[in-house]
């Protein structure tokens, strides 16, 4: 018996979860039909992708509040004007270097929640080679096809960084401008739900390197997982994200939604 039109009941006898009902859903297809009415209504002239699978990312990203959907589509596009440079000519084709070095790709399976599970590795970024915006520009094409996948718009990602070798020429890549982007896609300019961060093997140095990022995180995110509460060896890792042997895997990471 639905509680309301098109509302489903779950085996144990309540209301399902906006979150898990499935993306063919009449409930979720009608706030993507809302969401793209918003859009026409309020953003008259602004280049918008009114797709369906494109603003699915939005709406599930705010669990079916188009309100607050629309305001993240707004702040997505707001942040892709303010970088223009970042992200006008956005093609795997000029990365493919950084890439075939292993620095960041998604692992073949999910994690235990059922989560994409995104690694960075920091030891295979040259920073004589590659520039921060080189860097960033890989995760953030990652994060685009990602956006897109059905199972990643439902679970979100777990985030996991190896900071093996991280030194200072990395911390000096990185200044004010480029942690205000990398904040702004981590907090309310992205649709993908960052669910957990984990580091690995976290040098001294990278407190320099959070003392940049910290003043462009939403009080929110940060209180919500401060990174004392930060997962820093790989048995918990393992415990919190996937098994042990995904984790050795992580050698044979891909690039692209899995």
């Amino acid at each position: 018996m639905a509680i309301l039109p098109g509302w489903e009941m779950t085996d144990a006898g309540g209301p399902a979860e906006p979150r898990d009902l499935p993306n063919e859903h009449p409930v979720v297809r009608a706030r993507v039909r809302e969401l793209r009415g918003l859009a026409l209504r309020d953003l008259p002239g602004v280049p918008i992708c009114l797709a369906d699978d494109f603003l699915m990312a939005f709406v599930r990203a705010r669990d079916l509040d188009c309100a607050q959907a629309f305001q993240l589509l707004r702040n997505y596009h707001r942040w892709r004007e303010e970088c223009s440079e970042l992200v006008g000519d956005l093609r795997p084709g000029p990365l493919l270097p950084l890439l075939a070095r292993g620095y960041h790709g998604a692992l073949a399976r999910p994690d235990t929640h059922g989560r994409t599970v995104l690694l960075y590795r920091v030891d295979r970024w040259d920073p004589k080679v590659h520039s921060a915006t080189e860097v960033f520009r890989v995760s953030l094409l990652t994060s685009e096809l990602l956006a897109r996948d059905a199972r990643t718009q439902l679970r979100g990602v777990t985030v996991i960084f190896d900071l093996r070798g991280l030194r200072f020429g990395h911390v000096a890549r990185v200044g004010p401008t480029m942690a205000r982007r990398i904040a702004s896609v981590l907090t309310d300019s992205f649709p993908i739900k960052v669910r957990s961060i984990h580091l690995l093997n976290t040098p001294l140095i990278f407190q320099s390197l959070f003392a940049i990022i910290r003043p462009f995180l939403s009080e929110k995110m940060y209180s919500r997982d401060p990174p004392e509460k930060w997962s820093r060896d790989s048995a918990t890792v393992r415990r919190s994200t996937c098994t042990a042997a995904t984790l050795r895997r992580a050698s044979w990471t891909r690039w692209g939604p899995p």
